[in-house]
């Protein structure tokens, strides 16, 4: 329901308690992977963030399908032709080298 948190008091309490289990998880990545500032800036894309991320890579716990983080695509290779490994696989299997996303 587009704005559902606007029109319906049960989907605004839901929105603020997965809000702030989140950014308590988040905060606690701070201490499984020190040097990203998990603790202050809780996931978000900040200047902090990005310079972390520069810095010492992705860790486990980034989304490489996040457009920062993908490793570029050369520009004779089709789209349809990239392979790429399922969410599942990943959580098994570990982190893919960028060569095999």
């Amino acid at each position: 329901m587009p704005k559902g948190d606007a029109l319906v008091l049960s989907i605004a309490a839901a929105s603020i308690f997965a809000k702030g289990s989140r950014d308590r998880f988040r905060a606690g990545l701070e201490g499984v992977f020190p040097g990203y500032g998990f603790a202050r800036h809780k996931g978000y894309g900040t200047e902090e963030h990005q310079a972390a991320l520069a810095c010492q890579g992705p860790s486990a716990v980034h989304r490489l399908s996040f457009a920062p983080l993908r490793p570029p695509v050369p520009d004779d290779s089709p789209a349809e032709g990239r392979a790429s490994l399922p969410p599942e696989a990943v959580a098994i299997a570990g982190r893919p080298s960028p060569r095999e996303v």
